[in-house]
């Protein structure tokens, strides 16, 4: 969302940097042969996000699993839908996204209102 966070400058430049190439290539190629999309996996639970999170305060880690088992999931599960997304094919400049406002919101609706609860982030990270 561009939202600066605390010791992920660097990450966080080169997502906002792709994304402005990315807009910059749909428009500048619209009408050539190749399409150009992008594709929004959401928070994935991933070996690099494993080594990541080492980093952190391990006392910070208990509340952050909360959050991220509302919103997190894992590779092996999004990336069969992006793929069939992706070989549908589409129009040019589309936009393949599985963490959506709409599951967000019923992520979060469903865990607070509902008590819904979701094991996608390993209890530990040692």
């Amino acid at each position: 969302d561009g939202r600066y966070r605390d010791r992920m400058g660097g990450y966080g430049m080169t997502k906002l940097a792709l994304k402005y190439y990315t807009d910059a290539m749909v428009r500048e190629t619209r009408d050539g042969p190749v399409r150009i999309g992008t594709i929004k996996p959401g928070i994935l639970v991933s070996d690099g996000f494993l080594r990541e999170a080492r980093q952190l305060d391990p006392a910070q880690w208990p509340k952050l699993r909360d959050q991220l088992n509302m919103l997190a999931d894992r590779v092996d599960d999004v990336a069969p839908w992006i793929t069939d997304r992706v070989l549908e094919g589409g129009d040019h400049g589309r936009s393949v996204a599985w963490l959506t406002g709409g599951k967000i919101m019923s992520r979060l609706l469903g865990a607070k209102l509902l008590g819904k609860k979701r094991d996608i982030v390993p209890a530990s990270i040692d």
